[in-house]
């Protein structure tokens, strides 16, 4: 196997050359998606409660007891009301 020999090299910001491929700097819209919808999904307490009776006198945290659920969609908004119609499963 060979030998890997590691240099470390010091460079002014400026003469950086930005990648054009970078996941980073590329946005949803640029990757042509849009925040349609945003939501909060409730979850059960389950044992956050033990948790946090835990956790919250040492560090002070709370229990979270929701997801933030973002929906993107790429495409023509327009078009989102050709999908006809939306099931929606038990709220139980």
């Amino acid at each position: 196997m060979a030998e890997l020999n590691w240099t470390t090299e010091k460079r002014k910001l400026s003469e950086l050359i930005d990648w054009e491929k970078n996941p980073r700097q590329l946005s949803k819209h640029d990757a042509g998606a849009i925040l349609y919808n945003s939501a909060i999904l409730i979850n059960r307490t389950g044992t956050v409660a033990m948790q946090v009776a835990h956790n919250f006198p040492i560090g002070r945290k709370l229990g979270k007891l929701h997801q933030n659920v973002l929906v993107f969609y790429k495409g023509d908004p327009k078009a989102i009301k050709e999908w006809g119609d939306v099931e929606v499963g038990d709220l139980e």
